[in-house]
């Protein structure tokens, strides 16, 4: 009974935060500048090139300087005839929502800090999720966060006011490259010759004596 007691609390909480979110971008869209502050947004990857059906990882990096994050409701792009979700992962944050769009290229992901405690709250470079996708066809596609009105949201730990909204200074992406898996040629070995008393013999004649 506990269990569910707390599950049901999760959810709640859950839901509210989403809300919030959805609350703030609403209010960043038509008051125009409604955050106290301001992070870029990066998609990076040690990998740029992939073969069709392997995957990238990817992760998605907010480089907040000394703002301390709290949530975030993020939506990726990417081109879906090139590439698809195969996994996402949390990292830092608990991850309370994440939407597939595979039809329109796009995941929507929400995210919140665990605990209250803002020693505790992450700043600089923080990683908010991963998302490995797989090369389904040839081509490239550029990964990146969406920009538009009422797409993304960011929250932080504002002491000093009510607004929590951190505006997005910049955004940047990747670009993948998938190739067609090459199966190996197989090539014949050449002939080995040995040196013998009576001259060069094949390497066959040569077993045969």
């Amino acid at each position: 009974m506990k269990k569910i007691s707390k599950l049901l609390l999760m959810v709640i909480l859950a839901a509210g935060f989403v809300g919030g979110l959805i609350l703030i971008k609403r209010n960043q869209d038509s008051r125009g500048r409604a955050s106290y502050s301001g992070v870029d947004l990066m998609v990076v990857s040690g990998v740029t090139k992939i073969n069709i059906g392997r995957t990238i990882p990817v992760a998605v990096v907010a480089s907040t300087g000394t703002n301390k994050l709290t949530g975030f409701d993020l939506t990726i792009k990417f081109d879906k005839t090139k590439l698809r979700v195969a996994l996402v992962k949390p990292t830092t944050f608990e991850l309370v929502l994440t939407e597939i769009d595979q039809n329109n290229g796009k995941i929507r992901v929400v995210g919140i800090v665990e605990g209250n405690n803002p020693d505790n709250f992450l700043t600089g470079a923080v990683r908010l999720v991963r998302i490995d996708f797989e090369g389904i066809a040839e081509g490239s596609s550029q990964i990146i966060v969406e920009s538009g009105v009422n797409t993304n949201a960011l929250t932080g730990y504002n002491p000093n006011g009510d607004d929590q909204g951190l505006g997005i200074t910049s955004i940047s992406g990747i670009d993948c490259t998938v190739s067609e898996t090459v199966s190996p040629i197989s090539v014949p070995a050449p002939a080995l010759n040995f040196e013998t008393k009576e001259g060069r013999d094949s390497s066959e004649d040569y077993v045969k004596k």
